[in-house]
């Protein structure tokens, strides 16, 4: 089931290829399957999408100014751990391996995608699975000599521990598993490689969705009838469990703001409660550069994910029995899964729809149990024929390129990672001590610092003429730190680090002398009576750091850090105005592959004219993605500069 070569390169295609797409046969069955299954596509279709090499397909208005809904996707449609351990041939299987804590929620749905790819023609799935991209933007597809592009940078070497960990997994998880499930059910294929598995981890991770399952459909009182189960019908016989659609498209609750919606982890990421656990177990993959492997899966073992807060799908009269009793029923569970249709949004910034779950009685679509993707607002205006973009969420490009294959020129929420080598704190002076006291503090030795920190630093144009300032004519006060003596002060300039203060706590404790870590001891065990109950706070503990070390160790440590740095992402690829330079050249390139693919649908010139190189989009998402990450470690290089000759700690 290989896609065509075209669909391979990409999707970066003038008007005739993207009609030739729309006699793709694969494409037309996937709308007949959706539309047998109760997908119901009311003012959108899928059609391939301009968006880039690697964009794929996305989701187009098939009317000027639609509102309200625009799609709606039964939840019974979605493969999430629920559709695979009921699925009806192999599920026992699943149940199995599940039971024996082989596998968690993610694996198991790759798995599944695993083994429904290699069955080919004979999975019910079939349709929805031959559409999906083969190829992906993500670091994890790239050949060797794309890979090298990132040398020096965080992804590249998480992207090796990426491919190792996966290739593990695969032998020792994956391979037996599905090659025995597939030996006992009709199959096109009966053994299995690891690009399919490569090809389900990169499905799950640029496609996955947290769904704020109603609860009653997590844990209904009787098993619904998977899609899988049900009598084929034909395309033009309704499914007698969806309701149709309402006449009148407008949902009864449609949200103003983009961010007030619950939702996905990765895909609209909006402001749900728990959608931060995808988010965060990424951030600690990229963050894991010579401890942590990425499988593609979390560490934890969590079935779902309970959200005993929300009441979202739970109207407020509504009581039960359990409530009276004062036991608290959850009205959403959390489900990671695939939502055939609606997952096929790609992301803007400047997003015109959501999704969101209609519940039971499926009061805003109709459906119930459903998903559905909805126009932002009334001032929202979608034009008949463009794409409709959902928003991600607030992503650095580092995310954004390791989990979907695509970066943001001039992103507004990059950010830098600073991290400090474990390795280098087992080999520092008194190194049991400080890592007692680290532990005791809850600090890491990674850390995450936004580019939008540098608005108010020391060297943002408008602060500039701070550093010429005494302290006295800036007209702010001494900060005095909290200490024993009280002697010990900051410069009034130091409201202007923008580094956080437990970054700097854990590197004043890092960069502690033998001497100092002897005094901060000593000063702790003064306050200290164990037979009384009286142990040092944390609050205790930063004030013994701070009135021993004091800021200059920590900033100058922070400088160290922040060089070498530098010096690794420029011996990996350069500097930072040589990808500059790339980029300009491969701009001009793509306004000249443009300009004649105008010239020969007007003129019908075949002639191509000699210019500059383009990159390809798996290059310039590269080079977007490492400049960046010079640009930034530049500037917070002068941030620590500045900070470490205008905050240095005097004693009064």
């Amino acid at each position: 089931m290989e896609l065509p070569d075209m669909l391979d390169r990409g999707l970066s295609m003038s008007d005739s290829t993207s009609n030739a797409f729309q006699g793709d046969p694969r494409l037309q069955r996937f709308r007949d399957w959706m539309q047998i299954n109760g997908v119901q596509s009311r003012f959108c279709e899928i059609r391939p999408s301009s968006n880039g090499e690697n964009a794929g397909f996305g989701l187009f208005a098939t009317k000027d100014n639609a509102q309200g809904v625009l799609m709606v996707t039964p939840l019974l449609l979605a493969i999430t751990p629920m559709t695979v351990l009921q699925d009806p041939e192999l599920g026992g299987h699943y149940c199995k391996l599940m039971e024996e804590g082989e596998v968690d929620d993610r694996l198991l749905i790759m798995l599944f995608l695993v083994i429904e790819r290699a069955r080919g023609r004979f999975s019910f799935w079939a349709p929805y699975l031959e559409i999906l991209p083969f190829k992906f933007g993500t670091p994890l597809s790239f050949s060797e000599e794309e890979l090298s592009e990132l040398k020096g940078t965080h992804l590249f070497q998480a992207t090796q521990q990426q491919r190792r960990a996966l290739s593990s997994s695969f032998n020792e998880k994956v391979k037996a598993f599905a090659d025995t499930a597939l030996s006992s059910v009709e199959s096109e294929r009966r053994e299995v490689e690891l690009q399919d598995f490569m090809w389900a981890n990169s499905v799950f991770w640029t496609r996955a969705l947290n769904i704020p399952c109603p609860h009653s459909f997590v844990f209904p009182s009787q098993l619904p009838i998977p899609p899988a189960l049900r009598p084929l019908q034909s395309v033009n016989e309704p499914d007698s469990q969806q309701p149709a659609a309402p006449k009148e498209n407008t949902p009864n609750k449609v949200k103003d703001e983009l961010t007030a919606c619950p939702s996905m982890a990765d895909k609209n990421d909006m402001g749900c409660n728990d959608a931060s656990t995808h988010r965060n177990q990424i951030i600690a993959d990229l963050q894991s550069i010579s401890e942590v492997s990425k499988l593609g899966i979390p560490e934890e073992n969590n079935r779902f994910a309970v959200d005993l807060d929300s009441t979202t799908h739970k109207k407020p009269e509504e009581s039960s029995a359990a409530d009276t009793d004062d036991v608290k029923i959850p009205s959403s569970v959390w489900v990671e899964g695939l939502v055939p249709g609606i997952d096929f949004c790609n992301h803007d910034l400047k997003a015109v729809a959501l999704w969101e779950v209609d519940g039971p009685e499926g009061s805003v679509t109709g459906v119930p149990n459903s998903m559905y993707l909805v126009t932002g607002g009334l001032d929202v205006v979608i034009s008949n024929g463009s794409e409709i973009f959902i928003s991600y969420g607030n992503k650095s490009n580092e995310e954004l390129l390791y989990l979907y294959g695509f970066v943001l020129v001039e992103n507004p929420d990059d950010y830098l990672m600073i991290y400090f080598p474990k390795q280098a704190l087992e080999y520092s002076v008194c190194s049991d001590t400080k890592s007692q006291l680290l532990e005791q503090l809850n600090l890491p030795l990674r850390w995450l610092v936004p580019s939008s920190e540098l608005k108010r630093g020391f060297c943002c144009e408008s602060n500039l003429h701070m550093l010429s300032e005494t302290p006295a004519e800036s007209g702010k006060p001494i900060i005095t730190g909290h200490s024993w003596t009280g002697h010990r002060k900051s410069s009034a300039l130091a409201e202007k680090v923008v580094f956080p203060e437990e970054l700097l706590t854990a590197l004043r404790i890092v960069s502690m002398e033998e001497d100092e870590v002897y005094h901060v001891v000593a000063m702790l065990e003064e306050i200290s009576d164990p037979e009384a109950g009286r142990i040092p706070t944390d609050a205790d503990i930063k004030a013994a750091v701070w009135e021993t070390c004091g800021n200059a160790g920590a900033l100058q440590l922070l400088v160290d850090l922040l060089t070498s740095k530098m010096m690794e992402l420029e011996e990996g690829t350069g500097t930072e105005d040589m990808d500059s330079e790339l980029l300009a050249k491969d701009s001009k390139a793509r306004s000249q592959t443009k300009e004649q693919s105008r010239l020969k649908r007007t003129n019908g010139n075949d002639e191509l004219q000699q210019g500059y190189s383009r990159l390809s989009d798996n290059k310039r998402s590269s080079v977007v993605y490492r400049m960046g990450q010079k640009c930034l470690t530049r500037r917070f290089l002068q941030e620590a500069e500045t900070a470490l000759h205008v905050c240095v700690d005097h004693i009064s």
